[in-house]
Parts: structure tokens; C-alpha cells; sequence
């Protein structure tokens, strides 16, 4: 290897740590900028869901109907955490804004991406933190 080599070699080292901080300083940011239930609910809830899920697309209604399904102790307090993020709605839109909300930030080793609409209506994906999207 020669010193221009050596040069870019040390460069681009440096370019990747300054990535990985600004990475880290923006995630900071995101998770200051939510409301304190939000963070609290989805503390709780993505271990679970991330669990449930493994990696594969899903609506706010399928993870609804996720939570109704499980009748383990984990299952009910997923419910309770919809019921909570969805307010006083008859429907699963403000679950759907919550969840809208949460897209982006890290969170309990997951982070919540878009995966796509299909017919108008978002689907997303948990990803753990620090996983290729």
C-alpha cells in the first residue's frame, strides 16, 4: 500500500466514525422530539411486536389483530399499549398515527421503517437498530 493508499485508507476510516456519530446525534434528536407516552408505548410495545412480526411487513390493524391473538401476559399488555396509542377512536387510525409518529426513531432496539403503501393504506416494518435496510 502506498502513503495516497494509506492516505484515503485513513480518510475514509474517519468518514465512517463522523457517519456513525451523526447517525447517533440524530437519533437523539428524534427521540427528544417525541411526547412522553409515545416513547413510554413504544418502549413497551416494539420488543413484543418485533418479536411477533420477525422482520415482515404489517399494517396497524394486522398488529392489532396480532395483539387480540396472543393471550399470553405479553399479548395482553400489547393490547392495553394499542388501546392506549389509539385513544378513544372506534378505528385503528390513531394507532395508525402513532405509528406514523414513530417511524424513524430507535427505540428498545428497534426502529420502525415504511414498507410501502398498498391501496392507501402504510405498511411498515421493525427492524432492529444497527440492521441493513
Amino acid at each position: 500500500m502506498n502513503a495516497d493508499d494509506a492516505r484515503v485508507a485513513l480518510e475514509l476510516r474517519s468518514m465512517r466514525v463522523e457517519l456513525a456519530e451523526l447517525r447517533e446525534d440524530l437519533a437523539t434528536l428524534l427521540r427528544r422530539q417525541l411526547k412522553r407516552e409515545d416513547r413510554r408505548i413504544a418502549l413497551a410495545l416494539w420488543p413484543w411486536a418485533g418479536e411477533i412480526v420477525c422482520g415482515e411487513k404489517f399494517i396497524a390493524t394486522s398488529l392489532s389483530e396480532l395483539a387480540l391473538g396472543d393471550r399470553s401476559a405479553y399479548g395482553e399488555a400489547a393490547r392495553e399499549l394499542i388501546a392506549e396509542a389509539n385513544g378513544d377512536g372506534t378505528d385503528l387510525r390513531p394507532f395508525g398515527e402513532f405509528l406514523a409518529r414513530m417511524e424513524g426513531v430507535p427505540l428498545a432496539g428497534w426502529r420502525l421503517v415504511d414498507a410501502g403503501d398498498v391501496h392507501g393504506v402504510r405498511r411498515w416494518r421493525l427492524r432492529r437498530v444497527g440492521e441493513a435496510l
